[in-house]
Order: structure tokens, then C-alpha cells, then sequence
């Protein structure tokens, strides 16, 4: 099974819209956690699959929060985890949080507003 072939991307998109329709006009963020090991993105291209899911959001219309960036600077790709490199652990729940919590503030105020 590969994921990330034409009909892999296909999902993607088909999943994408799917949450724009259902979510309509409340607040949406689809959010993409890294594959916890520095060297998937620097010898595996999966910065790539990143780039491709967030040009896949940006078509649909629905926010993406990818969280790469911040695990990077949270020290959470590099040393991978000794046993699971998908399912982050406290440490990186805890950025998570912060992180959704700030991407999703202006649109939970302006609902809280409205």
C-alpha cells in the first residue's frame, strides 16, 4: 500500500473538502503532526508529503497548523524516540496544545464574539 501515491493524494483532497463542507462556517484547523526523527525529513523527502498536505489545505480552503516546526524547536525530533516515532509524547503534547490553542484563538474569539 503507498500512501502517497496519485490516489493517496486524492484522499487527502477528497478528506480536505470533506471537513470544509461539514464544518461550514464554524472554526476549522486541521492539524499535522510531524513524524517524530529528524531524518525522515532530511533523507526520506517527507518535508515534501508536509508541502504537498498543506497545498492540498490551502486548495480546500481549511486552515493547516503543521507542527514541525515548533517539535524542531522543542527538541522533539532529534534524538528520535527509541520506540515510536508517530505518537509524540508529554512533551510534546504540551507543544501541540500551545500551538493549537494559539492558531485557534482570533476564530474562538470572534465565534465568542458573535
Amino acid at each position: 500500500l503507498r500512501l502517497w501515491d496519485a490516489e493517496g493524494w486524492r484522499h487527502i483532497e477528497t478528506g480536505l473538502a470533506g471537513f470544509a463542507r461539514l464544518a461550514g462556517d464554524r472554526p476549522l484547523l486541521a492539524v499535522l503532526f510531524p513524524v517524530l526523527d529528524a531524518r525522515a525529513y532530511a533523507e526520506d523527502g517527507v518535508g515534501d508529503i508536509h508541502a504537498g498536505i498543506a497545498e492540498r489545505a490551502r486548495a480546500a480552503g481549511v486552515p493547516l497548523l503543521d507542527l514541525y516546526e515548533p517539535f524542531v524547536r522543542g527538541g522533539e525530533l532529534d534524538p528520535p524516540p527509541p520506540l515510536d516515532i508517530i505518537h509524540p509524547g508529554p512533551s510534546g503534547h504540551r507543544i501541540a496544545a500551545v500551538e493549537i490553542e494559539r492558531a485557534l484563538a482570533p476564530a474562538l474569539e470572534r465565534v465568542r464574539v458573535e
